[in-house]
């Protein structure tokens, strides 16, 4: 049984009274607030009133999903009627990733993702966009083993595939694109425009329609896109056991099946290979012989056998022909494995390449093969043909345009206010993690969404960055005023006039962090950066801090910030000792220095309303694990007042949004990376186990009324659009909607093919 916390008694962290702020503040700083902090009367306790479980429909049901948190507040809170709280997922074969429906209960359907799957599912149009990998090899010029960052598209009727926007991984590695982590952000959705951030440092802006619409939008036309890079040598990697895409093919084209388990054996370097094919009808074998210019597949009865029956003679060189105005047969098959299977070809060199000209299923179509350093590399033009394709409408790269370097991935789940779109460009430290290469590069942007234009940048964190940037911007009316609000990799929340288009205009600016929280490497120290995205409610802020979840368990920090103050809003402030008056500007590893003659003081100016991090909750006078808020990579989510948030401890919490009092806690014995959903009285949140707990939607302490396993973990967040819940776990995307109700989706599968 999971273990759980009730909290009877809550602590307010602080509060507000008569324009000042007395806020609770750790051990060894100078503060108001170091008197015991203020316990919950029952008279307050019984003053909040109960949140019936009952479904409650406040408005029209949620439609649309079409960006992180359903809104510019990113506030994950949705209305939906009938929401299933009970459902069997069926079973999932291993090797293929196929859905078997026969035990599933309450699922609409299930698309296979990649193999990893960490971006939030957007809704709009009768379409479902995630990010992800490549492991399900949807386009045949991308197979599944090779690694791209991914937009996945599928219709919400039935969970078919529609098409993909293929990013190719950066040829620096793992530190500005990690090996197998795909696209990790969420999409933004307005009409039929879609923008997101690629895993390659690009800002793009796609056609929700992709080529279904028989059109390729512009202004950026579609462009060549990669069918292969591999050597031109056809036995090249047999001596490695490597049965190259090239031979395969070839070999296919031929009648050998490579379905079944396959073997290499070298048996003479270089020049003899026997290929050995265990299938369900028996073993097959083939020998492979080197004649220059020839090689040949010969089949055999036997290990011992020397002669047999020809499958293949071709040349040993992909390029054989090329100069001459003729495509290889080795050539041929490889282009048609990879989706160009090119007719009536016409070959023109042009230099060290070759121009390609032909019709594919009776259309002209056009490719170019060139050399590419040791190996071939083939292009074909993507046309509205490609239904398969992403039809992308501009691109830019900030890479190249801001010298950004982003560390391990960039990740960003854009938002919009009128034509302004707004970024984080992830930028970060190098391998190193010590070093910010591009200090100058910008944190934050703000585009034209319609044309891709800069229209200001802001570089505050600078040389404070402490490892990557992978927050996400949030954008409301608060106090009166459009603001736009960042979390930094320096752990401080930034606040610009979002409706400012020529330069940026900061308002506030918080430190989430103690000022002599420490910063070190793995995850050691206690200083953290904010990787969950904040999030407004009733003209407030809410945001915690956290670090990359391979750093582990640490401290964390909650925090509600009141947005209609100007300035360095921190609730402290360092200052020299000697003088008070001289403010320590920010460091990147440790802001207050005891030892250097600095103090951290309150700030008059603090927008602190509270603060949450410890509770003693059974009064034993001691903190123990399960009474401290931890890191988190999650976003709160808020309704009737009550805030809901998973810790990277997997630590589930409920407070008061207003006042900050805790009222519950629970043990989900298992690390929570994504984000609650509010919906029909209840609350999802899924875990590393690949559990979803499902609680009511109450202040009163109860265990989860279920725990529904999704056969591998959930990084993700639950959304609800339609009526329908969807739940992606590593490898596939769920609908998820009573077997006996209607979905509420009206038009919104009209226009699908």
């Amino acid at each position: 049984m999971l273990k759980k916390v009730w909290a009877y008694l809550v602590i307010i962290t602080g509060a507000v009274a008569g324009g000042t702020l007395a806020t609770f503040v750790p051990d060894g700083h100078e503060s108001q607030a170091n008197s015991p902090p203020a316990l919950i009367t029952p008279a307050l306790f019984a003053a909040t009133p109960v949140v019936a479980n009952k479904p409650v429909v406040d408005g029209e049901l949620t439609g649309d999903w079409k960006q992180w948190g359903g809104s510019s507040d990113r506030n994950n809170v949705a209305v939906g009627v009938n929401i299933p709280t009970a459902w069997e997922v069926g079973d999932i074969d291993e090797e293929t990733g196929a859905w078997d429906a026969a035990s599933a209960e309450n699922i609409k359907w299930v698309a296979q993702c990649g193999s990893q799957t960490y971006g939030n599912v957007v809704i709009a149009d009768g379409r479902a966009f995630i990010g992800t990998n490549n492991r399900a090899g949807y386009l045949a010029r991308y197979p599944g083993d090779i690694d791209l960052g991914c937009l996945l598209c599928f219709s919400t009727k039935d969970g078919s595939f529609l098409w993909q926007h293929s990013s190719e991984k950066l040829d620096t590695g793992r530190v500005h694109d990690w090996p197998l982590q795909g696209v990790c952000c969420a999409s933004y959705v307005e009409g039929n425009r879609l923008w997101f951030v690629t895993s390659r440092g690009e800002v793009v802006c796609l056609d929700t329609e992709g080529y279904h619409d028989g059109e390729d939008d512009g202004p950026a036309k579609a462009g060549m896109g990669r069918l292969f890079l591999e050597s031109p040598l056809l036995q090249a990697g047999l001596d490695e056991n490597n049965l190259l895409p090239a031979l395969a093919a070839l070999l296919e084209t031929n009648g050998v099946s490579l379905d079944g388990q396959t073997r290499l054996k070298v048996e003479e370097e270089g020049t003899r290979w026997l290929l050995q094919i265990r299938g369900e009808d028996g073993t097959a074998f083939y020998r492979i012989t080197r004649e220059d210019p020839q090689l040949h597949v010969v089949k055999i009865a036997d290990e011992q056998e020397t002669n047999g029956q020809p499958v293949v003679s071709a040349h040993t060189r992909l390029t054989e022909g090329l100069d001459q105005g003729q495509v290889s047969p080795a050539l041929a098959a490889l282009l048609a494995k990879r989706g160009f299977d090119l007719k009536q070809v016409k070959v023109t060199k042009d230099g060290n390449a070759w121009k390609l000209a032909g019709t594919v299923d009776g259309k002209p179509r056009t490719g170019l093969v060139r050399m590419q350093g040791p190996n071939l590399t083939a292009f074909k033009q993507i046309t509205a043909e490609d239904k398969g394709e992403a039809d992308q409408i501009w691109v830019y790269d900030m890479m190249k345009e801001q010298a950004v370097s982003q560390h391990n991935m960039c990740s960003c789940s854009v938002t919009a206010m009128g034509d302004l779109l707004f970024v984080n460009t992830s930028n970060g430290v190098d391998e190193s993690h010590k070093n910010i290469p591009s200090p100058n590069a910008p944190s934050f942007m703000a585009m034209n969404k319609n044309t891709g234009k800069v229209l200001w940048t802001d570089k505050s964190p600078g040389l404070n960055i402490l490892h990557g940037q992978w927050s996400s911007p949030m954008v409301a009316n608060l106090a009166g005023v459009p603001q736009v609000i960042f979390g930094g990799g320096d752990g401080w929340v930034y606040s610009f006039q979002a409706d400012v288009t020529d330069k940026p205009e900061l308002l506030w600016k918080f430190d989430a962090n103690p000022k002599d929280s420490k910063w070190l490497l793995g995850g050691a120290g206690t200083r953290n950066n904010i990787i969950g995205t904040p999030v407004a409610y009733k003209d407030r802020v809410y945001v915690a801090v956290g670090q990359d979840p391979e750093h582990g368990d640490g401290v964390g920090h909650l925090w509600c910030i009141d947005p209609s103050k100007r300035g360095d809003v921190s609730p402290q402030l360092v200052v020299e000792v000697n003088d008070r008056k001289k403010i320590v500007p920010p460091r990147r590893e440790q802001n207050m220095e005891a030892e250097k003659g600095e103090v951290a003081i309150d700030n008059p100016n603090s927008a602190a309303i509270w603060h949450f991090y410890q509770f003693d909750y059974d009064g034993d006078g001691e903190i123990s694990f399960e009474e401290t808020m931890r890191r988190t990579c999650g976003t709160v989510a808020i309704k009737d007042d009550l805030l809901f948030i998973a810790d990277f401890s997997g630590l589930f919490h409920c407070l008061n949004a207003m006042t900050g009092e805790v009222y519950w806690n629970y043990d989900m014995l298992s690390v929570a990376w994504g984000s609650p959903l509010i919906v029909d009285g209840h609350v999802y949140i899924g875990d590393e186990d690949g559990d979803v707990s499902i609680f009511n939607l109450s202040r009163e302490p109860h265990e989860p009324i279920a725990e529904i396993n999704m056969l591998t973990s959930v990084y993700s967040t639950p959304v609800v659009s339609h009526n329908v819940l969807y739940i992606s776990n590593k490898s596939h995307l769920f609908a998820i909607a009573n077997d006996d109700a209607d979905t509420a989706e009206g038009d919104a599968n009209e226009g699908q093919p």
